[in-house]
């Protein structure tokens, strides 16, 4: 569910990016070729696209009812950096290069590194992405504390730091993401230490409570 979120978050900011630059402009002003070069003072607009010499899109600035963006486009025409506004947020996305097709945990072709950051009047996320395009690193910040999560290749949680008001947890995990182990800071601040049964059951625990 989490996973299937997370794609549909990002999902949802590429369609963002392609309306607003491909539905806000009013004008399309272009120079003439070999003109000289112009000094301007004030310019106003609802989108700007900076060409290169090959004649393809390197940057696009564009607002929209929603809120605003910047992109920087690679060579093959793939958003490679992403920066986007909105009353809800704001979020930073960078792609790493295009690579061979690849086959990730749901075969997906062709996906990139990313590096995804999000922040909200609720919460501030952060997400490392691994060559398949799947979470590797996972940090979350709100207002009762903060979390840290580590992901295998298959996406499942293996390692996770839970800071909250009331204690500290960091846990180990199997494959299933069930946890194995556990080194925990009680409510109390009292110190523990506990092992589990890939059944679930404790197996061991410091100090025996």
């Amino acid at each position: 569910m989490k996973r299937n979120a997370f794609y549909m978050f990002l999902g949802g900011l590429l369609v963002f990016a392609g309306h607003v630059a491909s539905s806000v402009f009013t004008q399309d002003a272009r120079g003439q070729g070999g003109a000289d070069s112009q000094h301007i003072d004030h310019l106003t607009c609802r989108s700007i696209d900076v060409i290169g010499a090959d004649g393809q899109r390197r940057v696009s600035i564009a607002a929209g009812a929603e809120g605003g963006m910047l992109a920087v486009w690679d060579s093959g025409s793939s958003v490679a950096a992403l920066m986007a506004a909105d009353d809800e947020g704001g979020v930073i996305s960078v792609h790493g290069a295009r690579g061979e097709a690849v086959e990730g945990a749901e075969g997906r072709q062709g996906a990139k590194n990313q590096v995804v950051l999000k922040a909200t009047t609720a919460s501030s996320r952060l997400w490392l992405l691994g060559p398949d395009g799947g979470r590797r690193i996972a940090l979350d910040a709100n207002a009762l504390g903060g979390d840290m999560s580590f992901y295998d290749t298959q996406e499942k949680a293996r390692a996770t730091l839970l800071v909250l008001p009331e204690g500290v947890e960091f846990a180990l995990r199997a494959r299933d993401e069930t946890k194995r182990a556990v080194v925990a800071v009680t409510p109390n601040d009292a110190g523990a230490v506990q092992t589990f049964h890939p059944e679930g059951e404790r197996s061991g625990s410091m100090p025996d409570f």
